[in-house]
């Protein structure tokens, strides 16, 4: 089987799927986003975001991850505020964060103690 990948962060493009990482279960098709079995409440962009950087097999750009979850009408920045609010969410729901932030790259997954 071939896989395809971004030329840009390293998506896996065939495997749109269910990312199953650091306890992290993540499926934006489903609307679905767990961490060791507790859900997480996520919008559909966020739950994307999150998805494509866990996939990501490196740093992935702002504009990548634009492109990801938003339309033509809204601007790279607003990457910035779904990370922020994935973080709170995270955070309030007791659930380490698995993004870091590669200033002046983007944003790639870091691994969380299980």
């Amino acid at each position: 089987m071939t896989v395809a990948c971004c030329p840009n962060c390293g998506f896996d493009i065939t495997k749109d799927d269910l990312v199953e990482r650091d306890g992290f279960k993540l499926h934006p098709r489903e609307g679905l986003g767990s961490y060791l079995g507790r859900s997480i409440g996520l919008t559909g962009s966020e739950l994307v975001l999150l998805h494509t950087i866990g996939q990501a097999k490196r740093t992935i750009s702002r504009e990548a991850l634009h492109n990801r979850v938003s339309d033509c009408e809204t601007f790279p920045e607003i990457v910035g505020t779904f990370v922020c609010k994935i973080r709170s969410k995270l955070r309030t729901a007791g659930v380490p964060d698995p993004i870091e932030t590669v200033r002046g790259k983007g944003y790639r997954w870091k691994s969380v103690a299980a």
